[in-house]
């Protein structure tokens, strides 16, 4: 196989390596532990990176290298970033800036797929000789393979002594280790507390907000139900009002009714004096007939009076019956004058008293029309009231619902903060049983190292006895 051919070989193994890195960095986003997902690493050691530079001789030479160098150098820093800080979220503040990040993670891996296509396109149009001017040698790298130490009975005393050496350096390295573990292990627990603690007093906020809540919401109730009771004491005024205006404007009723009564009796009165009157003038003209017909006798009589001197004594007694009968009419004409005098004054002070009790009617009309007027004017002060209850009742449901839909906000921004805390505890609980085992570990190859120790010093002595 030349050259070429295995460089591209090679590429087509590790092309797609950033993606495994996107999908751990994934798990981390959605909650899972630090402790199950690949540590972060350096680029120059990734598959990717250690082609890259493996390669650098030949490589270097296209376009796409520093571009691809740097775009895979800048996708493991964010890599890194993501968890770093993803054993350190506790807030959604944290964890919204993180999203960016893993977002700008995305589109670092979304440009090294474009920039792979590139680099397959590129490496295939290439000529075979520019793979083959490099040294086939440099594009190999030695993988060490970590074997345990396996002490020699033979070795000379200078090399048991810097073995020795080394085993010690390595125990001090396993205590500095050991410690460090311990550190780490104080701080989780540390930090647990804490963690407990912020939910607790989560907890203990949203206990506090939630009688709130209830207090508002009773003061809300309470609020409402006296709005209720003033709407229900606004309408009972507002009825009675009602009824008074139905009662007066039934007196109004009356009173015109009485006004037509006084009408037709006036009127039937103005009938009976017309009548009256028409009698008397009958009875006047008649008089006045009866005197001229007495005149008229009393002429013929006296130009009868000489032919009748004979007569003249009954004539004489005749004219004094006729003065009497004169007399008596006249009596009856001054009585009829003095009656109708009479029935004129009355018809007077009827006329006076008609226009005295339509005076009083009209006052009293105007008085029950004030009346009418001020309970309009109630009516229409108690309807704004009972308008402006309406729109405070409706101020206040809309007030409720605000609180209620702040509310809810609250209590959902304290469930998602207790969310996130609860997630932190799992975190910490299982970095905590992680540092344990590693204390363990940190331990068991404590002893090993001690053990391994005791074997070189005996292997030294014996030595020495040698």
């Amino acid at each position: 196989m030349n050259k070429k051919k295995l460089v591209i070989n090679n590429f087509h193994k590790v092309c797609d390596v950033h993606k495994d890195w996107l999908d751990q960095a994934q798990r981390l986003m959605d909650g899972e532990s630090t402790h199950s997902i690949r540590k972060p690493i350096l680029s120059k050691d990734c598959d990717l990176g250690i082609w890259i530079n493996s390669e650098e001789q030949i490589l270097s030479t296209f376009s796409w290298f520093k571009d691809v160098k740097t775009l895979h150098q800048t996708f493991h820093d964010a890599y890194k970033v993501i968890y770093d800080e993803a054993q350190h979220t506790y807030d959604s503040e944290a964890l919204s800036d993180l999203k960016g990040v893993f977002a700008n993670l995305q589109d670092y891996s979304d440009s090294l797929n474009n920039i792979v296509e590139n680099i397959k396109e590129s490496l295939r149009n290439a000529d075979d000789d520019k793979f083959e001017a490099t040294d086939d040698s440099s594009t190999e790298e030695a993988k060490s393979i970590e074997e345990p130490i396996k002490i020699e009975a033979g070795l000379a005393p200078a090399q048991l002594e810097i073995r020795k050496l080394l085993k010690q350096q390595d125990l001090k390295q396993l205590h500095q280790e050991l410690q460090l573990a311990e550190l780490e292990f104080k701080q989780l627990e540390d930090r647990t507390k804490l963690t407990i603690q912020g939910a607790e007093q989560i907890s203990q906020y949203q206990e506090l907000k939630r009688q709130e809540i209830e207090q508002q919401l009773n003061q809300h109730q309470k609020l409402e139900n006296e709005n209720i009771k003033a709407k229900e004491s606004r309408r009972s005024e507002l009825t009675s009002i009602q009824q008074q205006i139905v009662l007066k404007q039934d007196e109004l009723e009356q009173l015109s009714l009485v006004d037509k009564k006084l009408e037709q009796r006036r009127k039937e009165e103005e009938k009976k004096e017309q009548k009256i009157i028409n009698d008397f003038k009958q009875d006047q003209f008649a008089t006045k007939q009866d005197l001229i017909q007495l005149e008229q006798q009393r002429q013929q009589w006296q130009s009868e009076l000489e032919r009748l001197t004979q007569q003249q004594q009954l004539i004489e007694q005749d004219m004094e019956n006729l003065v009497q009968r004169l007399l008596e009419k006249q009596v009856i004409i001054d009585q009829s004058n003095q009656e109708k005098d009479k029935k004129l004054f009355e018809l007077k002070e009827h006329v006076k008293q008609q226009e005295t009790l339509n005076g009083h009617k009209a006052k009293v009309r105007e008085s029950k029309q004030e009346e009418l007027m001020l309970l309009e004017q109630e009516k229409a002060s108690k309807q704004q009231e009972l308008q402006q209850l309406d729109i405070e009742s409706s101020t206040l449901a809309t007030q409720k619902l605000e609180v209620g839909k702040q509310q809810k906000s609250e209590v959902k921004h304290l469930g998602e903060q207790h969310q996130l805390k609860t997630i932190s505890i799992d975190k910490l609980g299982q970095d905590k049983q992680l540092k344990q085992q590693e204390l363990k570990e940190l331990n068991l190859q404590e002893t090993l190292i001690q053990k391994e120790l005791e074997q070189l010093s005996q292997k030294n002595k014996t030595a020495e006895t040698a």
